[in-house]
């Protein structure tokens, strides 16, 4: 009943010296893992009991444990992250095949949803299935997402070398992996495999943070990390005006650094592609370009009204639940659910403004 703070308190009360020379020759991959323990003790301290009490989504400052303040920041340091989870450690650095010891060595078909499993479930049962589908689904379609990475990068080489039919085909292929994407996502987060009524309460507040740090007040794990929309953003050339497509921006500094740094050269080359394709008068190139656009115009409708049942989760009548969206405390001003729909169909707008004109 105490909840986790005393606990963790304990833990980190004496730490032996030589564990942070340990932690500081520690392999990128041995630091990105113990960044994914650390992250889980420093949420958890952040909200002490699931579902949280009232008072903490009103927090604004939070003193950790000594030692876990400053393991945490030394490996956050060390690997170039911001001292907070982000959705590539608590989620993508957070998995293994049962049919497999080996979490380095695998093909991406052996990624199914009945082959991998969560290392680390920080919820108790009943609740742990739901996370566990929850944060699943994310890590199975960013692993259909490096195959639409790999058509978007085949495309923008046949493009520099004025391939406008191998280009079309890599868009063509593109929409078939964003589909079998979209189909994963439509699969599993549905009601009757993630609960409504626990999301807000048990899942969603963990990922966020909205407390003051050194580095300002972070959010926390976001789908907006996720590298294949982010690609995505960028390839098809997505204006960031909206108040989500501004954050989707913002999000970038939680990834890895050379996730960033792939993503800052992309920046440089898609309007580049963009302005090709626009010129081109090779009308299947620039269809196959709009397809694309309307398939994650299409993905994004779909996620305003599915995410919107989550956000919004159950209550008793009268009872009003924290603003909360994920990664983030929303404003007390709007119902839940309208301002989730606000948002994301902003978000929308703004993707279906990509499309390309064909001419007459």
């Amino acid at each position: 009943q105490e909840g986790a703070r005393t606990w963790i308190d304990q833990l980190f009360r004496d730490i032996a010296p030589a564990l942070y020379t340990e932690a500081e020759s520690l392999s990128y991959a041995a630091s990105q893992t113990l960044m994914l323990i650390l992250s889980l003790f420093g949420h958890a301290y952040r909200w002490n009991t699931l579902p949280p009490v009232k008072s903490e989504y009103e927090r604004k400052t939070l003193t950790l444990p000594e030692h876990l303040e400053r393991l945490w920041s030394l490996v956050a340091a060390q690997i170039g992250q911001l001292r907070v989870a982000a959705f590539w450690n608590t989620n993508l650095c957070n998995w293994k095949l049962k049919s497999s010891y080996s979490t380095v060595d695998y093909a991406l078909d052996e990624l199914t949803a009945d082959n991998i499993e969560l290392i680390y479930n920080w919820l108790p049962k009943p609740f742990d299935r739901d996370a566990e589908v929850f944060m699943r689904t994310f890590i199975l379609a960013e692993a259909r997402g490096t195959r639409l990475l790999a058509e978007l990068v085949r495309c923008l080489h046949a493009l520099a070398r004025e391939n406008t039919r191998g280009a079309a085909l890599a868009l063509q292929h593109s929409c078939e992996h964003f589909q079998a994407l979209y189909h994963i996502y439509a699969r599993e987060i549905r009601v009757s495999r993630v609960r409504p009524e626990i999301w807000p309460t048990h899942i969603q507040p963990f990922f966020g943070w909205n407390v003051k740090t050194e580095q300002g007040v972070l959010g926390g794990p976001s789908g907006m990390n996720l590298g294949c929309f982010q690609v995505l953003n960028s390839f098809l050339g997505l204006r960031h005006e909206s108040p989500l497509g501004k954050e989707t921006l913002a999000y970038r500094r939680y990834m890895p650094p050379h996730h960033r740094a792939f993503l800052y050269e992309l920046d440089l080359v898609t309007p580049l592609a963009r302005e090709t394709i626009t010129s081109s008068a090779d009308q299947s190139l620039k269809s196959a370009f709009n397809n694309l656009v309307a398939l994650v115009t299409a993905w994004r409708r779909d996620h305003a009204e599915r995410g919107a049942v989550y956000v919004q989760g159950k209550r008793a009548p009268g009872e009003r639940l924290p603003q909360t969206s994920t990664g983030k405390t929303l404003g007390p001003s709007r119902d839940r659910a309208a301002n989730y729909r606000q948002h994301m169909y902003e978000r929308m707008r703004e993707t279906a403004e990509a499309e390309i004109q064909t001419g007459s």
